[in-house]
């Protein structure tokens, strides 16, 4: 039998070092672990196989709700971007994170060697599903890095065992992703975690960096530990420009006439 996620308040200080973490080389920007803030969530659900087929070809999107926070002042905007430029980076750290306490394995053939070992961190990611009540809340954990890289491992947990979400491309911000279309998922172990500050291996800062503009819309690249993680599509209103939102602020992007493909950058007031 599967364990039953617990979320365990955390009531004295707790150490626990993920193997292949301590003296671990850590890029970029850390930010100092940050007390949990305490969000509200669903209880683990009922593991139902009708939910990955009626979903397959859709993609999850979670509740809205946020996962990170600002934990440092950003860089300071550019007033002018071209494709591919950053357009604001931000600091960031995550609100609620915590200390895996099992050792979680897959146990499909699809991912034989998935193996998070007790010991590592993780941080919330949110509540995911195709509609009202198939919410899901999902957490991520870091294992060792591999070949040099820290790459999390998200799982939706349900009572009775997690499923591993799919194609995500980059574990630190991601706001949706799809299914297999064949609608099978794989599966693990429920994890059990103690929730607590933990410093959270990476590079913890979001870039986002203009992509194109459409005859409708501007594209956003959100960067995440030096990965792209997520693209934000922003409407552009009756005067042509798009408000982008970030975790610092709104700002306005609208086209140059002197070169439509750039961007210029205005905060929102």
């Amino acid at each position: 039998m599967h364990r039953t996620v617990r979320f365990i308040a955390l009531l004295a200080t707790m150490s626990l070092t993920a193997p292949g973490l301590a003296g671990a080389q850590l890029s970029g920007n850390q930010i100092a672990p940050q007390p949990p803030i305490d969000i509200p969530t669903l209880g683990p659900t009922a593991f139902d196989p009708a939910d990955a087929k009626a979903a397959s070809a859709r993609s999850f999107r979670p509740r809205p709700g946020p996962p990170r926070r600002l934990a440092g002042p950003p860089s300071s905007v550019s007033s002018r971007v071209k494709s591919g430029e950053t357009i604001v980076t931000e600091p960031f750290a995550y609100n609620r994170t915590a200390v895996l306490t099992n050792e979680v394995t897959g146990h499909t053939l699809l991912v034989m060697g998935l193996k998070i070992p007790a010991g590592s961190p993780g941080f919330y990611a949110g509540q995911f599903g195709t509609g009202p009540g198939r919410m899901v809340n999902t957490w991520c954990f870091v294992p060792p890095p591999s070949k040099g890289r820290f790459k999390p491992t998200c799982l939706m947990l349900y009572s009775d065992e997690a499923a591993v979400v799919p194609r995500v491309v980059n574990g630190y911000a991601f706001s949706r992703f799809g299914i297999p279309s064949s609608g099978r998922m794989d599966y693990a172990n429920s994890p059990t975690f103690v929730e607590q500050p933990v410093e959270i291996p990476g590079d913890l800062r979001l870039d986002y960096r203009l992509r194109r503009w459409t005859k409708t819309s501007v594209e956003v690249e959100i960067w995440a530990n030096g990965e792209i993680a997520d693209v934000d599509v922003a409407a552009k209103g009756p005067d042509g420009r798009a408000l982008l939102q970030t975790l610092s602020g709104a700002y306005w992007l609208s086209q140059p006439a002197d070169d439509p493909k750039a961007a210029l950058v205005e905060t929102s007031t």
